[in-house]
């Protein structure tokens, strides 16, 4: 599936290819998430918030790279998270 019909079929809420996304990002996600954050409950749960946030981004925003823009948001959430602490 092309990058383009993947956001497309996210945006129309396609469970299945959310949880596609799932599947292919989550170790990479939480990889980053971890680098930033210690804890892993508190990694997890900003790898976590970094899909949700997937879902509700504008398809117009999301260039033809959403591992790109998955890992930009979890990198800002994660620093979100330090900022708070």
């Amino acid at each position: 599936m092309t990058e383009e019909k993947l956001i497309a079929a996210l945006k129309s809420g396609n469970q299945k290819v959310f949880s596609q996304v799932i599947d292919d990002y989550q170790q990479k996600v939480f990889g980053t998430c971890i680098s930033f954050i210690p804890n892993k409950e508190d990694a997890e749960d900003v790898a976590q918030e970094a899909f949700v946030k997937l879902l509700g981004l504008e398809q117009d925003k999301i260039s033809n790279y959403i591992a790109a823009y998955l890992y930009k948001i979890a990198t800002n959430l994660a620093i979100d998270k330090l900022r708070r602490k």
